[in-house]
């Protein structure tokens, strides 16, 4: 514990800004974080966002616990240095008729040196520039001297009129019984938006740090609430009134002032990297990039390096990694939480990727780093090199401990399982598959994945289960990789569905799956399909084209969905796909080149069966070497000059560029953009859409 007198230590910052200028597409909610644009400005637009964040949580809030509960568990009383109790300041109360104005709320704990180790700052008409203008809270809480940004943030206490509490307290348990059957959501729009906003907010607090859990305070008039935030849910305190019992939230406010690093939730995993280290990063990088791999960050003086602690569970050992905030991160509050980092390995001496995440960790979910070695084992291809790494030592989510019977407090939830903080390096890196040189080596690197899937498919019996154009990457030799195997199946267990969640990447799941979320069962054919739309998908939006109306076609097959209220479902316009209606043969003949287009064409016939009601009962879905010959019969050396003709006649658009631009690894390092050439011409700076939507590693789970 750290004493009264003793300021908390800094703890590094992720160093991720949000994106400020995202606008509102048509991707589902609870998919969003993987799909085109996850975060909105204006006032329209943040509702959209708000409501998004609230149904992406869910059902995931645990409350009402009692207060005292609460401080048991989370916010333990402070010691000294030598662990006898702090003494506490005389007057700790809030008068009982304090104003509710952010200044006075704040002069009042000012007064009552109720945290002499913080300082809160008004901060309801300002925001940090590097994040969209909406995140806003009313108080934000930092350490002397920082200023109200969200990689400092230690605390955010935002006002609601009581009438729009996000949440409703059910009676009063009576003996013997629980409140499982109640809901603890409160049913209104301005109680929804204001879930949304306040999961707004934690989302932004653990993207920008390096956190396992972190705290907020809600205000509703006389009456405040606590949360606590992790990647399974969030725990939210009853409803307490603070000016009749004002020593509840002045308890809270001093505990908190007190905690140390760990105990406020932050990853000490993660330190800052000492000169020493960071000179040995950058000269790594540097020599890196000279052999080629371009798309590594350009490391200077001035750019923050971390150390990252990896825990080796074959060896048992610890291993450290020096490197620059994440080029892959979410934006999402509960789930799996996925980060990557380009990293320099301090014993190995060569640069590595390490992917940051919180597994699900349940008996039927197998360990990512096992999958690997499963696949290794069994000689499957194109699949990237695991270093090393496991889960880090003590590093779980708590907020599905309180939803047992054990607490007859809690109301009803859903989706509220234990992750575990998971950390790897992988000795194979590569370029997202954005970056694609050529046409023909795109359909390479598809092609290559596709072997991977397949070889898996048959010899470890692993389905991947989440083909995206996000884990396919391009390797030094131009070859495709695949990756991100966290949420693939074992098909040598029984069929079916083994939790309530639905995984892939909106934009490539199969129109099956969106059509019928509940009922179809995951099969290799939907996997196989997905690669179908990964090679369109980054066709028709990364290649230069004069092809009419293509964004707005974009977006109806690929981001288009319905809000049926229970579930969300979609595919309706895969299904236009499949039956030409939609980015049809005539618009996308003589506009790529030929074999690329007798590919998506053999795709679109393979699966167009299926879809079609006077066959769908009986056709046979198709197999991996089924999609392999389509590819297979285009590869072939004598059609190499059909791979290089200029067909596209006319102004080229590039539909990336109707996107919001991104910020890839060599942009974060030097504010430069990358260039890529395509067969006919190079990638105007290679306009794209944000990371989340190009390197789609980071699905989360989805709820029904």
């Amino acid at each position: 514990m750290l004493p009264v007198s003793t300021p908390l230590q800094s703890t590094p910052p992720r160093g991720i800004p949000l994106a400020s200028d995202a606008s509102v597409h048509s991707t589902p909610p609870q998919f969003k974080n993987a799909g085109v644009e996850p975060f909105a400005t204006g006032k329209d637009e943040a509702k959209v966002t708000h409501r998004r964040l609230a149904v992406e949580m869910g059902s995931r809030f645990i409350g009402p616990m009692p207060v005292s509960s609460f401080f048991d568990e989370f916010v333990p009383p402070p010691k000294d240095a030598n662990g006898k109790p702090v003494k506490k300041p005389t007057s700790r109360k809030f008068p009982q008729k304090a104003s509710l104005s952010e200044a006075s709320f704040i002069a009042e704990i000012e007064k009552r040196k109720l945290c002499p180790n913080l300082q809160f700052l008004d901060t309801h008409t300002t925001s940090d520039p590097l994040h969209p203008k909406e995140l806003k809270p009313d108080i934000s809480v930092v350490a002397p001297g920082q200023d109200p940004v969200w990689r400092k943030m230690e605390l955010v206490i935002e006002r609601k009129p009581r009438a729009h509490d996000p949440f409703a307290d059910p009676s009063p348990v009576k003996d013997g019984e629980g409140n499982r059957k109640n809901s603890f959501l409160h049913n209104s729009d301005n109680a929804l938006a204001n879930r949304g906003q306040i999961s707004s907010y934690a989302a932004a607090q653990f993207q920008a740090q390096f956190r396992e859990w972190a705290f907020s305070v809600v205000l509703l008039d006389d009456y405040a609430r606590i949360l606590r935030w992790d990647r399974a849910g969030t725990v939210v305190t009853e409803r307490f009134n603070w000016r009749e019992d004002p020593d509840t939230l002045a308890e809270f406010l001093w505990r908190f002032n007190h905690l140390d690093a760990k105990q406020r939730g932050y990853d000490v995993t993660v330190t800052p990297a000492t000169s020493g280290e960071a000179m040995l990063a950058m000269e790594g990088f540097a020599a890196a990039r000279k052999k080629g791999k371009k798309y590594l960050p350009i490391l200077t003086e001035d750019i923050e390096l971390h150390k990252f602690m990896v825990y080796d569970e074959k060896a048992s050992t610890e291993r450290f990694f020096v490197g620059p905030s994440a080029h892959v991160y979410n934006r999402s509050m509960a789930g799996r939480g996925t980060f990557g980092y380009y990293a320099w390995d301090i014993d190995g001496e060569r640069v590595v990727y390490l992917k940051d995440s919180w597994r699900i960790d349940t008996e039927d979910m197998a360990k990512e780093t096992d999958i690997y070695e499963k696949l290794e084992k069994a000689g499957v291809h194109r699949v990237a090199k695991l270093g090393c790494g496991g889960d880090l030592p003590g590093q779980s989510t708590r907020s599905q401990d309180f939803i047992s019977e054990e607490h007859p407090w809690a109301c009803m939830t859903s989706n509220v399982y234990r992750h575990t903080h998971c950390r790897m390096s992988f000795l194979t890196i590569g370029a997202p598959l954005q970056r694609f040189s050529s046409t023909r080596q795109l359909c390479v690197a598809i092609y290559d994945a596709l072997t991977a899937h397949s070889e898996a498919y048959t010899k470890a019996k692993i389905l991947h289960r989440d083909v995206s154009a996000g884990n396919i990457l391009i390797d030094e030799d131009g070859r495709g990789f695949l990756i991100d195997w966290d949420l693939c199946r074992d098909v040598s267990l029984p069929p079916g569905r083994r939790r309530q969640w639905r995984t892939g990447t909106w934009q490539f799941i199969s129109a099956a799956l969106l059509l019928e979320p509940q009922s179809k069962p995951h099969t290799v054919s939907d996997d196989l399909e997905s690669f179908c739309h990964v090679l369109t998908y980054m066709i028709v939006k990364y290649r230069p084209t004069n092809y009419r109306n293509l964004h707005r076609k974009i977006k109806l097959v690929y981001d288009d969905y319905n809000d049926e209220g229970a579930v969300i479902t979609g595919g309706e316009g895969k299904l236009s796909f499949f039956r030409e209606a939609t980015l049809d043969a005539g618009g996308l003949l003589g506009k790529i080149p030929k074999p690329c287009f007798n590919i998506i064409q053999g795709l679109r016939q393979l699966f167009a069966p299926l879809y079609y009601w006077e066959t769908a009962a009986t056709a046979v879905p198709p197999s991996p070497s089924d999609v392999m010959k389509i590819f297979e019969a285009q590869m072939d050396s004598s059609k190499r000059g059909e791979w290089d003709a200029t067909t596209c006649k006319g102004p080229a658009v590039y539909v990336a560029e109707a996107y919001p631009p991104d910020t890839d690894a060599a942009t974060n390092a030097n504010g430069k953009r990358s260039r890529a050439r395509d067969d006919i011409g190079p990638l105007s700076n290679h306009p794209s859409t944000r990371v989340s939507a190009l390197r789609q590693s980071t699905p989360e789970e989805v709820l029904e």
